[in-house]
């Protein structure tokens, strides 16, 4: 690792409040518009900033670059009361780029068991905002050397954004993370930006349009080599991790642990939160960082909200524990339907 390094970890632009509403009885079926409901919580920020706080929760130096709402008159945020919540103390660069008010979420928790999202509002980007922008993050990242730039919930009105932070990882020696937003997969625009990636991580629904409905772990390993990708990951649940890069190609199934699945929001997020901190700790196995980001999941899903995240040494501690009865599957196949 550089000790030159100001920054261990970029990260950009999915960052919006999450309104976690919290309810008795099962999930309502065919929902599709926002709840008014009285009683919410912002247990959430959306995945960079799930990743961003889970960075520096760990003590690793960590930027996250947000692009929020642009009123005519010049105010940012119509949510800025909720911005301000989930970015509070955090090492945020706001970009005002999104049309008046910032993105955000909404998250059904029924008590008895795991919820989901029913809503998310992104309002569209400014283009003619971007150029500013783009120069504000390029100032920002001139005297960085970052380990790891991570782009995650990208959308297609993101790209240009996306874009500078490929150009800033060419002239540098960081890692380049892609976990793409499912709109742009199923755009056909996520193939544009693998070649400029070192890292993927895709979730179940994401990974069908790039890798089919199923797969074997060397046919994974095989897309990687053919991408000149140096790891991918993909992660489902109940069902499991599967890693692979170019020398090795594994699943890691859901780990045991006693404590009650709650709300799985932000899993994926600490999956791959959970595997840069390992590599950043020092951690050059990516077995090793595989398992510790399934753990970082697995006590993520112990409590409401993708940013409630688990000290370090709790997720060293489980990963400790289930080591020597975790095995590392080298030779199934497995379904990325969710």
């Amino acid at each position: 690792m550089r000790e030159s390094t100001l920054a261990g970890i970029v990260v950009g632009f999915s960052a919006n409040p999450e309104e976690h509403v919290v309810f008795e009885g099962s999930l309502p079926e065919g929902v599709t518009a926002r709840v008014n409901h009285d009683f919410y919580d912002v247990r959430g920020g959306g995945s960079s900033f799930n990743i961003h706080k889970a960075v520096a929760g760990a003590g690793i130096a960590s930027m996250l670059f947000v692009p929020v709402g642009y009123s005519p008159d010049g105010k940012l945020d119509f949510n800025r009361e909720q911005m301000d919540h989930i970015l509070s103390g955090m090492s945020a660069i706001r970009l005002p780029l999104r049309d008046r008010h910032s993105s955000r979420a909404t998250i059904l928790c029924p008590v008895d068991g795991p919820g989901g999202r029913i809503l998310a509002h992104k309002p569209p980007i400014l283009q003619d905002r971007v150029p500013e922008a783009v120069e504000k993050i390029c100032g920002h990242l001139r005297n960085q050397e970052p380990e790891f730039l991570v782009m995650t919930g990208i959308m297609e009105d993101e790209l240009p954004l996306a874009r500078t932070f490929i150009e800033h990882g060419k002239d540098g020696e960081g890692r380049m993370v892609f976990a793409p937003h499912a709109s742009l997969v199923k755009s056909g625009k996520a193939r544009e930006l693998l070649p400029m990636a070192n890292y993927l991580f895709l979730s179940a629904i994401e990974s069908q349009e790039l890798l089919g409905k199923g797969m074997t772990l060397q046919e994974l390993q095989g897309f990687c080599r053919e991408h000149g990708l140096e790891l991918v990951s993909v992660s489902n649940g109940k069902r499991g991790l599967w890693i692979a890069t170019p020398e090795d190609a594994f699943r890691i199934p859901e780990l045991p642990f006693d404590g009650t699945i709650i709300d799985p929001t932000g899993a994926g997020d600490a999956v791959i939160s959970g595997m840069l901190i390992s590599f950043l700790k020092g951690h050059n196995s990516v077995r090793t960082a595989a398992l510790q980001g399934a753990a970082h999941a697995r006590l993520v899903c112990t409590k409401i909200g993708g940013s409630s995240v688990p000290s370090w040494d709790k997720v060293e501690q489980l990963a400790d524990a289930v080591r020597s009865v975790v095995k590392f599957d080298t030779n199934g196949s497995f379904s990325t339907s969710p």
